[in-house]
């Protein structure tokens, strides 16, 4: 593959074509007009950016012009996946294929292991990543859901087990814990031996 290719294909489509080279890793990047997309923003240009390692697919994040992520992870992926009238850009992905995390061979969204590169922490969904540390002993939060989540993190328990707990879906908690991160108050922590 060259250093940079276009296609005007659904993703479900794309992927089909980058699976025929599973060695490969690529970062597949669109610019989405915000209206495809469930939000407020009408007028607005988002930007899709998925990363494929294996011909599975490992992240995928959408944000919005001023660089905030708006989605990320299976909800991102169900919302761009079937529009035609993207036109997404492909190049290989710089990292080295041996460090990326392995996903189940069935399901695009299953869970890597627990240990995520670096590089790939911010791009990975909370429900792939060990359980969250606090960075800081006490905040302040006016969202109470938010404050929910801060106060059950405790290093061990994972996004499913926050949910639980909660009696909230997976993606709530993944979302809250997404905002506490951009917040620099959590940090996905070492990954325990059970």
């Amino acid at each position: 593959m060259e250093a940079e290719e276009h296609y005007a294909l659904p993703l479900n489509d794309l992927l089909m074509v980058l699976r025929a080279s599973s060695g490969q890793t690529y970062q597949v990047r669109a610019e989405v007009p915000a209206s495809l997309l469930h939000s407020s923003l009408r007028r607005a240009k988002c930007h899709a950016e998925v990363i494929i390692a294996r011909g599975q697919v490992v992240a995928c994040i959408i944000r919005d012009q001023a660089n905030t992520l708006r989605m990320e992870g299976a909800p991102a992926f169900e919302a761009v996946r079937a529009h035609e009238q993207l036109i997404w850009i492909v190049t290989p992905y710089e990292q080295p294929a041996q460090a990326l995390p392995s996903p189940a061979p069935a399901a695009p969204w299953a869970q890597p292991p627990a240990t995520v590169p670096p590089f790939l922490a911010a791009l990975v969904p909370w429900v792939g990543r060990p359980a969250p540390v606090k960075l800081q002993q006490t905040a302040e939060l006016e969202d109470r859901r938010l404050r929910k989540v801060w106060l059950l993190i405790d290093g061990r328990r994972t996004v499913t087990e926050l949910a639980a707990l909660l009696q909230i879906s997976p993606d709530a908690v993944s979302q809250a814990l997404t905002s506490l991160e951009t917040r620099g108050l959590i940090a996905p922590g070492r990954p325990e031996k059970r």
